[in-house]
């Protein structure tokens, strides 16, 4: 599948759920989402893009490994959802974009397990959508 829009009830996704999807282009993830489980994008490669619903307050581990076309992350919650480590953006492109929300940039880049991604990270100018 290229496209996926899911309803804006879904509060869950189980994890792998998308995992080695090569098709995968496009996904709008609804803003009832709490949680990016493990595994869960793990070598998307075509995703270039993705934006994090401000509801999300935790990724686990690998979520993001392997995305190697990934180019821009836009995180939409204030405060840095919670990281189950170091392993989460493993593999990310050395040209992609951690974009976080205007008056977040600090909190992200000194949180635990984002601070191994604050050199990728930059401070959003307005909204995203």
């Amino acid at each position: 599948m290229k496209e996926v829009y899911l309803s804006p009830k879904v509060k869950t996704i189980a994890g792998s759920a998308f995992r080695n999807d090569r098709m995968l282009e496009h996904i709008i993830l609804r803003s009832g989402l709490t949680e990016i489980a493990e595994y869960m994008f793990s070598g998307c490669c075509m995703l270039t893009e993705l934006v994090i619903p401000a509801a999300v307050t935790a990724i686990t581990k690998y979520a993001f490994e392997n995305c190697k076309g990934m180019k821009r992350y836009y995180f939409l919650p204030v405060l840095p959802p919670k990281l189950s480590g170091a392993t989460v953006f493993n593999g990310i492109p050395d040209d992609c974009k951690i974009y976080v929300p205007k008056g977040s940039l600090e909190a992200y880049q000194t949180a635990d397990s984002w601070r191994n991604y604050a050199s990728y990270m930059v401070e959003m100018e307005g909204d995203v959508l």
